[in-house]
């Protein structure tokens, strides 16, 4: 199984050594810096899951267009992503080591992994332009 890497930049030596200590073989990172849409589309509708490991996020636009493609969002907490993806499990604390461990427990294929897959995505809906413009609209009328 591939581990797809998409910006941030190239993986550092340490994230090197890191993917070898976990038996993760050099030929199976794929690392990818600037995608067009449809590829990034592509992307999020065949993976298995889709790990967001920031706590620096200005709104979660990765998290939401994951999602509304039915992607599993693995995503830290504490950002904003805590309202792209809404209460769930299958966001962790970058702090603690053993969350890898009790991500992975959950099981990412399994029904309950499946049923966030689907609520995700239906939460993702309220996540588009027409309904910001609107709400921005609100606020100028208000001002």
């Amino acid at each position: 199984m591939p581990l797809i890497t998409v910006g941030g930049g190239p993986l550092t030596e340490s994230e090197w050594t890191f993917a070898r200590e976990l038996g993760i073989q050099e030929s199976a990172i794929h690392q990818y810096y600037h995608l067009p849409t449809s590829e990034l589309r592509v992307l999020y509708s065949n993976c298995m899951a889709l790990l967001i490991p920031s706590i620096y996020e200005g709104f979660g636009l990765p998290a939401a267009e994951g999602a509304r493609c039915g992607a599993l969002v693995l995503s830290a907490r504490g950002s904003a992503l805590d309202e792209i993806v809404g209460e769930t499990e299958f966001a962790f604390d970058l702090r603690r080591e053993e969350e890898a461990s009790r991500l992975l427990s959950l099981g990412l294929e399994s029904q309950y992994g499946e049923s966030e897959r689907v609520r995700m995505q239906e939460r993702s809906n309220k996540f588009n332009w027409d309904s910001s413009s609107e709400r921005l609209i609100e606020v100028y009328n208000e001002i």
